[in-house]
């Protein structure tokens, strides 16, 4: 396909927790600050252009 092999991956993710008053929660901001390395010979900026457009996909599929 595009020949793009993730060989590393590192997230270090904030996020902000709303707490109820019945102890419930849920996420209400979530930031991913990624680092992913892929192999040699690999496109990068392919790569990244891949990654946006999944980030765009899965947005769009959460707002449905």
């Amino acid at each position: 396909m595009n020949h793009i092999v993730v060989t590393g991956y590192i997230d270090d993710p904030i996020a902000t927790m709303q707490e109820e008053s019945n102890g419930s929660g849920r996420f209400i901001d979530v930031r991913l600050h990624l680092r992913v390395t892929i192999g040699a010979g690999g496109d990068v900026e392919l790569a990244a252009r891949l990654h946006e457009e999944a980030h765009h996909y899965f947005v769009s599929l959460r707002t449905r």
